[in-house]
């Protein structure tokens, strides 16, 4: 205790308390020691499941862009067996109008080679099947994956060709590949 005034003994006695008011508290209206640990306690935990479902979410994004990275090379390497078929049959249209080949031994020669020569992709990961039916060629490209390119080409009588169908298709994956986050069925 310190005594303020001028004399002794005529000075109020007061008390240093500090800044924070009795004991160290800050009065009667500040958050308790017990309240601060739950408050502090369950925003853990709300960051803990919050970065758990992150971690999920980012690997399940991992998963399907890797899927769709692989989908799109492979459609890519059918694309190119499909564009080195046509360079063969270019060639060997070229070659028949060279020669003075009628359109209708060319084809015949055409289809003599087709699997040999137009069927080559070039890629192991990619299949083809190609047929000549008159003057129609088809193709059929598959990859590992299931995705398929289906190209049709018209050669006409001047020895040239027209291609008159190309379409790129999915065949559907029936194996379910999912997984549970706690692992129950």
């Amino acid at each position: 205790m310190a005594l303020y005034g001028s004399k002794a003994g005529y000075g109020k006695a007061v008390r240093s308390y500090g800044l924070g008011g009795r004991n160290g508290s800050s009065g009667g209206s500040g958050i308790r020691n017990g309240l601060l640990t739950i408050i502090t306690a369950v925003i853990v935990i709300l960051l803990a499941v919050l970065a758990v479902l992150t971690l999920t979410t980012a690997n399940a994004s991992k998963r399907l862009t890797d899927r769709q990275a692989s989908m799109t090379s492979e459609s890519y390497q059918a694309e190119s067996a499909a564009q080195n078929m046509l360079a063969n049959l270019d060639g060997q249209l070229a070659q028949a109008r060279n020669s003075g080949q009628s359109s209708h031994d060319a084809l015949q020669s055409i289809a003599a080679t087709a699997t040999t020569t137009l069927a080559q992709t070039g890629n192991d990961q990619v299949q083809a099947q190609i047929s000549v039916d008159g003057s129609t060629i088809t193709a059929h490209y598959t990859t590992s994956s299931g995705r398929i390119l289906d190209v049709t080409v018209q050669v006409k009588d001047d020895l040239t060709y027209e291609i008159t169908s190309w379409l790129a298709t999915t065949q559907e994956d029936q194996s379910t590949d999912t997984q549970n986050l706690l692992g129950s069925n």
